[in-house]
């Protein structure tokens, strides 16, 4: 720990001295390498709080339910190992946006595999698009990370889970998200619903047949929307 405090002490010497003299090569690395660790961590702040605030979405409203991004993630301070006593230079902050979601049947080039549509699961995807940034004192943005990422929501908890993440870095293709779900390669990973009778199958409404499979699988092509756009991404 005193070994990480005095890390981020020189980083914060280096980056006073660079503003009071001009910024020296060395200053500029050590506190680009911080700006870039600090985008990390607030970029898997904001995908947390997109797999939180879409768990309690369909928890609220149902599977059916139509969804909002989170709103943007206030500004934190964003030097990891901070000493408690150094006053942070860099903040992050991140935003989020819905891209696609798997409701809209108007199709598209990517193919939600086995979707389970029993009503009891309801099962969907949804896209989204996250942006963190990491900025200066005086509001220069040091560094940014982007992300498209993908979200299985079902009526039943967790109720919402990441299946896919994708770096949007270099103009990536960004259309496939990286969404495992739905496979039977390998890993079964799909969901499965099954009937289970309440009075433990002993009933005449069971006849011994519990529990039951009542799987109801179908593919569906949607647009996640999140498709990199020309140039150069951050």
């Amino acid at each position: 720990m005193l070994a990480q405090a005095l890390v981020v002490l020189s980083v914060l010497a280096l980056l006073t001295a660079s503003v009071a003299a001009g910024t020296s090569a060395a200053a500029h690395v050590a506190i680009r390498r911080l700006a870039l660790r600090s985008a990390d961590g607030e970029l898997e702040r904001a995908r947390q709080a997109t797999v939180d605030v879409v768990a309690v979405q369909v928890r609220q409203r149902g599977a059916d339910a139509a969804f909002s991004a989170p709103t943007p993630l206030p500004a934190q301070p964003a030097c990891a190992a901070q000493a408690p006593a150094v006053p942070c230079p860099l903040t992050a902050a991140a935003t989020v946006t819905i891209t696609g979601e798997s409701a809209a049947l108007s199709g598209g080039a990517v193919t939600a595999a086995a979707l389970q549509r029993n009503p009891g699961v309801g099962e969907r995807r949804i896209a989204a698009r996250i942006t963190a940034t990491v900025r200066g004192g005086d509001g220069t943005v040091l560094a940014t990370r982007t992300q498209a990422v993908t979200l299985r929501t079902l009526a039943a908890a967790p109720y919402a889970v990441l299946t896919g993440a994708l770096d949007a870095a270099g103009g990536a293709d960004a259309a496939l998200e990286g969404d495992s779900a739905g496979s039977v390669s390998g890993d079964d990973t799909r969901i499965h619903a099954v009937l289970v009778c309440r009075d433990g199958g002993s009933g005449a409404a069971c006849a011994g047949a519990t529990p039951r499979p009542v799987d109801v699988y179908a593919d569906q092509a949607w647009d996640p929307g999140n498709g990199a756009p020309a140039g150069w991404m951050p």
